[in-house]
């Protein structure tokens, strides 16, 4: 197992849970599309790929935006 790649896939588990939590607690129906901001500290491992982070959440959660701020 690479390392790296286990801390890269934990962070987006991380990551899509809380989106999709979000979208419990706020009742959105499922498949509507959300725009969604994810703020990054400087020392997280979110920095690895941000291309494909974000194509990762989007598919997951049903993001049609999303920022990312490091």
């Amino acid at each position: 197992m690479d390392d790296e790649a286990l801390e890269h896939f934990g962070v987006l588990q991380l990551a899509v849970r809380g989106i999709r939590n979000a979208r419990a607690e706020y009742g959105v129906t499922p498949g509507r599309r959300i725009t969604a901001t994810v703020v990054v500290p400087g020392d997280s491992a979110l920095r690895w790929d941000h291309t494909a982070l974000m194509y990762s959440i989007c598919l997951c959660c049903s993001v049609c935006v999303l920022h990312l701020h490091i």
